[in-house]
């Protein structure tokens, strides 16, 4: 056996640390997941369920209104299904927003008063998916915009 003039010892560690520099040296190569940014929907369907359970809120309290604000009613609860539906699978429950709902008296006793804070509400709600279309991906701007002008002609309704 011809013998070494190196020592066995000195290469069992050299041969351990250069297996934890490349070990060390590869750890940053690994793919970390990354946090996803929230789906610019998620602001405009909230608009949309507060506004859902407003309108809720109001007929409650002011059955009289129903002819008047049932369609409105209607267009925002199409919204929550056509943004649920872009969201797909990863939709929030809807049932988690029924406990955030107003109650019948939070909304003003007069039918007046309570159509202007529908229409208060709407004007809001129509400037943030008016934003959000503007700052959104592109194939979410057509949904946002058309969102905006049945918001913005919300607010000439309840006029």
């Amino acid at each position: 056996m011809a013998s070494s003039n190196v020592p066995r010892r000195g290469v069992l560690a050299g041969g351990l640390a250069a297996a934890v520099t490349l070990t060390a040296g590869l750890t940053g190569c690994r793919d970390s997941p990354k946090a996803q940014p929230p789906s610019p929907i998620l602001p405009v369907r909230a608009d949309s369920l507060a506004l859902l359970a407003a309108y809720d809120a109001t007929l409650r309290r002011h059955p009289d209104l129903t002819d008047r604000l049932k369609p409105l009613r209607e267009d925002h609860r199409r919204h929550v299904q056509e943004l649920d539906h872009e969201l797909g699978s990863a939709a929030p429950s809807a049932s988690g927003s029924a406990s955030a709902s107003p109650s019948a008296s939070a909304v003003p006793a007069t039918a007046d008063a309570a159509l202007g804070s529908l229409t208060g509400q709407e004007k809001q709600a129509e400037q943030h998916a008016r934003q959000s279309c503007l700052t959104a991906p592109d194939r979410y701007a057509t949904v946002f915009a058309s969102i905006a002008a049945c918001r913005a002609s919300h607010v000439e309704a309840l006029r």
